[in-house]
């Protein structure tokens, strides 16, 4: 079962953090994947303006707020929020992850973003939200505050990006790298393991409940305020890569040890994916090194699945890492030949 992520963008900048997404080209990553991708990711656009709608590239686009205006009351509005997430409910049935990307620059795009986040809480999907905010302290001073309370209390995580982020989205030949900031490809990256333990019933039965999911990923009270790049970077790390059956488990759990800040861990998370004649000593062998290098008050999880449509001598692994102190910057894979 594959996990099912939404990634939606709302409004101008939201949908320009949504372009800059696919530039990135993790849907295209995962698809070329020596293993069927563990994710099946859909792109869709929210947009208050037809115009600006008709240029994005998502898979899916919907326009929200005809008739409505910017300067109607509350009561309009409330019924704009109920017009958003009566279309955009069916997009994200079965959904594990909701990806919310947004500005909070025009009230129309403010109530779509806070409904479209109270839906996802309402039907008990991570929701982690992408926001970016102009300099001035919006928390104190701006009409918007409001709905970015109420998209930070439906959100398991809110990330809030200075505008300026957004700026490079609007010029000609932008690349990649510019295209946005690196935490949300590690953001999507951490919530891949992440949610395949949500969406996974075994997940469940050791233990893993939606509550320890927003525990493993932000802690108890933390939310990124500025600068999230910083933050997301220097205290979340995830390793995915592919080895060979017959690659020696203290070899790879030597790796893992060797590219992730273990010793520092407040959340370790394994996602261990075997053929078939994958056995316990390769579980054991590989888990238990990995598990004495964490502190004894980590959290720590680890779920395995034998996957008979895999190469018979195939191993894939997922680690998860996040720490509660900035951590240097590592590499993202260890790769090993299949």
């Amino acid at each position: 079962m594959k996990t099912q992520i939404r990634i939606i963008g709302i409004g101008r900048n939201g949908c320009r953090l949504l372009d800059g997404m696919m530039a990135c080209g993790l849907r295209e990553e995962l698809a070329t994947d020596a293993f069927p991708a563990i994710a099946e990711i859909r792109y869709i656009a929210v947009e208050t303006n037809i115009d600006t709608l008709g240029c994005s590239s998502a898979d899916v686009g919907f326009y929200v707020g005809g008739g409505f205006s910017k300067d109607s009351g509350p009561e309009v509005l409330e019924r704009m929020a109920a017009q958003t997430r009566a279309i955009v409910e069916h997009v994200i049935h079965g959904a594990h992850l909701i990806l919310l990307l947004t500005g909070l620059d025009d009230p129309l795009e403010c109530v779509a973003a806070a409904a479209l986040a109270e839906l996802g809480r309402a039907k008990n999907i991570l929701t982690l939200s992408l926001v970016s905010l102009t300099p001035v302290d919006v928390s104190r001073s701006n009409p918007a505050a409001a709905d970015l309370a109420r998209i930070e209390a439906s959100s398991d995580a809110l990330y809030v990006f200075p505008a300026d982020d957004c700026a490079p989205l609007g010029s000609a030949g932008f690349s990649p790298e510019e295209a946005i900031p690196t935490p949300a490809g590690d953001l999507i990256n951490c919530a891949n393991v992440l949610a395949k333990f949500l969406c996974q019933p075994h997940g469940r039965r050791v233990g893993f409940d939606f509550q320890d999911l927003r525990t493993a990923l932000i802690g108890w009270d933390e939310a990124f305020r500025a600068y999230p790049e910083q933050a997301i970077q220097s205290k979340h790390r995830y390793l995915r890569w592919v080895a060979s059956l017959d690659t020696p488990p203290a070899e790879l759990a030597a790796a893992a040890i060797a590219s992730l800040p273990l010793k520092s861990a407040a959340t370790v998370l394994m996602y261990i994916e075997g053929a078939p004649r994958f056995s316990m000593p390769h579980i054991r062998n590989l888990v238990a090194p990995i598990v004495a290098e964490a502190p004894n008050n980590a959290f720590i999880k680890y779920f395995v699945e034998v996957d008979p449509g895999m190469p018979e001598d195939a191993l894939a692994i997922s680690l998860y890492v996040r720490t509660d102190q900035p951590i240097p910057v590592l590499a993202s894979h260890a790769p090993f030949a299949p």
